[in-house]
């Protein structure tokens, strides 16, 4: 029984020092991908799709709250609508996002939300630019011995037509 409560003090002592390392870092790197979940119009004319990303954050020291500065690409599969199939798109752009953390032991939840802009080409055709935002939640953890995370946010971009989607992501940051 001593055995099993000083490995689990041991245990949550590296845990808690993990997570007080990764929160007094003021720089961070992060590298992320997974998959893209089509809304609105855009769920009418595509499938699910992939996307990946990188970003920079800034960390305020003894603060919750923090920056991301963050490039990102996203792609749609077009339906098969029977007579035609709607071309593939890309949406790809920058956002600029804050932070604010939740405390947390092991794990540690936050908020993220932002403004940017958003490069919409379908393939073969015509781009457009526009202003769009977007929020959303996600989580910090160790993984061996990596700082990692997993998001879904919310993207909603101006035009017409509007077009919405939810990257859902797994990442890891240096």
């Amino acid at each position: 029984m001593r055995r099993i409560l000083s490995a689990f003090v041991v245990g949550a002592a590296l845990v808690i020092s993990a997570s007080s390392a990764e929160a007094q870092r003021p720089f961070t790197i992060g590298l992320s991908a997974g998959a893209s979940i089509p809304l609105s119009d855009l769920s009418d004319s595509h499938k699910v799709g992939y996307n990946a990303a990188a970003h920079l954050g800034i960390n305020m020291p003894m603060s919750p709250v923090g920056f991301r500065l963050e490039g990102f690409y996203n792609n749609f599969t077009g339906k098969d609508e029977g007579i035609f199939t709607n071309e593939d798109v890309r949406i790809a752009g920058g956002n600029v996002n804050i932070t604010y953390a939740f405390s947390g032991v092991g794990m540690r939840p936050y908020v993220i939300g932002g403004v940017g802009s958003y490069n919409v080409k379908p393939k073969g055709g015509e781009s457009r630019t526009d202003f769009g935002i977007n929020a959303g939640v996600g989580a910090k953890f160790q993984l061996s011995g990596l700082g990692t995370f997993v998001e879904a946010r919310l993207h909603t971009i101006s035009g017409d037509p509007q077009l919405q989607f939810v990257p859902i992501t797994f990442g890891i940051e240096f």
